[in-house]
């Protein structure tokens, strides 16, 4: 029955059928053994967690220049998710003087801190759980407490990661210097505007 149905699929010429994979035309300047077909799981997921604000700032966009699983934690993808460059556009076009822009500049560091502490929190209390079951298992399976150590370990490395960039963050150096960069872009475009909007008036 389904070999008969497939037959006449094929031999049915109507306008709207669609074409089988063999039978559609290959794109211009592209063979078919360089084409792949991939499912919608195969597909890497974007867990950036930074959304291009601008045109302007695309080109800062850096999806490998942070650990990937960290970026993922709710607290810092929404940190690295708002407009700094829309909010250093505002702050050069309205206060204009070096003083606003390292204000703003210190408070965007002093929002990146308070995110990795919110996650590095978040991390300790799941190492406090891992230490529980450890407890819990222990002399029952060796092999489970092995597992669970790994586990409680690699936590324990990613808040050490976290508190090594909250220090630097100080320093404006780490992750953080993405989103500075991204405020200073939009803080100078702010001020030429209002700048080449002065020198048209007069």
């Amino acid at each position: 029955m389904k070999l008969r149905n497939l037959v006449f699929w094929r031999q049915s010429g109507a306008a709207n059928s669609p074409q089988p994979a063999s039978q559609q035309p290959e794109p211009s300047g592209h063979p078919r053994s360089n084409v792949f077909a991939l499912n919608a799981r195969d597909l890497p997921a974007d867990s950036s967690g930074i959304d291009p604000v601008t045109t302007d700032t695309s080109a800062l966009m850096l999806p490998n220049a942070r650990p990937r699983g960290l970026m993922n934690s709710p607290e810092i993808a929404e940190f690295f998710a708002a407009n700094y460059f829309g909010l250093g556009r505002h702050n050069g076009a309205h206060y204009c003087t070096q003083a606003a822009q390292e204000l703003g500049m210190e408070g965007i560091v002093a929002r990146f801190q308070n995110a990795i502490a919110m996650r590095a929190a978040n991390l300790e209390a799941e190492v406090g759980r891992l230490r529980n079951i450890e407890i819990q298992v222990a002399g029952v399976c060796a092999t489970t407490s092995a597992q669970l150590q790994r586990a409680r370990e690699h936590v324990e490395r990613d808040i050490a990661v976290l508190r090594e960039q909250s220090t630097l963050a100080s320093a404006r150096k780490g992750w953080v210097l993405e989103a500075l960069n991204r405020y200073q872009m939009g803080f100078a475009k702010g001020l030429q505007e209002i700048v080449n909007g002065e020198l048209l008036f007069h």
